[in-house]
């Protein structure tokens, strides 16, 4: 089904998304302990 694609399509941007934020927030805090 369209719905089905689309929906997994927007989960998985989602998902690579929030690991890409959480990684330069975790990044961030490294250069800020230097």
């Amino acid at each position: 089904m369209m719905a089905e694609g689309t929906f997994r399509t927007f989960f998985v941007l989602f998902y690579v998304f929030a690991n890409c934020y959480c990684f330069a927030v975790h990044f961030q805090s490294l250069l800020l302990n230097l």
